[in-house]
């Protein structure tokens, strides 16, 4: 099964965590994620170890995955 992390109430993320997230064998499923998280997964080339959700429901049936995500920064 693939682990799941409930990112509601998250708002920035650790290069402790960016590690974990690089290291893993399969890919980490981030639901609810804020576009702060969003952008820092992005600069980092995080966001292709992860899968993006926007909700518990779109995790569950595994349809309407966040994907082509561009961010442009200003």
């Amino acid at each position: 099964k693939e682990i799941a992390i409930d990112m509601n109430n998250i708002y920035s993320i650790s290069s402790e965590f960016l590690s974990m997230i690089n290291s893993l064998d399969k890919k980490l499923a981030l639901l609810n994620c804020c576009a702060e998280v969003q952008v820092l997964l992005n600069i980092t080339n995080s966001d292709k170890n992860v899968k993006l959700f926007t909700n518990s429901l779109d995790l569950e049936e595994d349809k309407r995955e966040l994907r082509n995500r561009k961010f442009a920064l200003v």
